[in-house]
């Protein structure tokens, strides 16, 4: 009986260099694939949450207009941090009851002011954002800042139209004007008079707010912090013009004498 032995052949040279090129072209393949799908998922979801944000400026500033006296102030915040201003202050005379959406009136219907509120920007402590200058004076580089908004009984308590509130001052508002502890807010609840404190937004680059011309225009802009903190230096970058940033503008008419 004859037997055979049978050869097992290899892979040649120029086979093993087709193989190594086509898996090349796989890798590169897969690696663009990886690196489009983390720039989308930057663009998506830091666009996401900073229009939200904005969302929620926008939803308290127009809830609070409704309870709002013409009355009001705006002075600049800062600078808090770095060299410009960290944006600015708004505060009026508010005729809510409480958090009851209720407006407050008087035996002739006028409504009874009995609250200050207030609304700023500032850099939580903590934050190490250098900032610098912007567009008059005021910092757009940090992208961290928080709308810090405060329901405060200035003085003697307000209870009715016997005991109106008035109006803050200027330099009675800037007492007011602290930086959170990082992302709270809970020590601010023992500031004298302070009756409710809450973070508005956060996350946000400008806030501004012009009543010249009439009426009140309000300015929030926030960024999208993924991407920026991808492609630029944050905290020496100027963001105010940039493609990552949004924006909002309101033009709001307190509706109250």
């Amino acid at each position: 009986m004859k037997t055979t032995k049978t050869q097992r052949r290899g892979f040649s040279l120029v086979e093993l260099s087709i193989s190594c090129f086509l898996l090349g072209i796989l890798l590169v393949v897969l690696a663009t694939a990886l690196h489009d799908s983390q720039n989308l998922w930057r663009q998506t979801t830091g666009n996401s949450d900073s229009r939200l944000q904005l969302r929620r400026a926008q939803a308290s500033l127009e809830r609070d207009m409704q309870f709002a006296s013409s009355s009001f102030g705006i002075t600049p915040v800062g600078p808090q941090q770095g060299p410009g201003f960290t944006g600015d202050a708004f505060w009026f005379l508010s005729a809510e009851v409480g958090t009851s959406g209720q407006l407050q009136r008087k035996f002739n219907g006028a409504p009874v002011y009995l609250r200050n509120v207030l609304y700023y920007v500032a850099m939580p402590q903590g934050d190490p954002c250098p900032g610098g200058l912007g567009p008059n004076s005021y910092d757009d580089r940090c992208p961290h800042k928080v709308l810090i908004r405060k329901t405060i009984d200035f003085g003697a308590p307000s209870s009715n139209e016997s005991s109106e509130e008035t109006l803050m001052t200027p330099a009675q508002v800037n007492a007011y004007l602290t930086r959170p502890n990082g992302m709270s807010v809970a020590s601010m609840n023992s500031e004298p008079g302070v009756k409710l404190v809450s973070m508005a937004a956060r996350e946000l680059l400008w806030f501004r707010v012009r009543s010249n011309p009439a009426p009140l225009q309000f300015e929030v802009r926030a960024v999208n912090l993924p991407r920026t903190r991808k492609e630029v230096s944050t905290g020496t970058t100027a963001l105010y013009d940039s493609p990552l940033t949004s924006e909002i503008r309101l033009t709001l008419i307190p509706p109250n004498p």
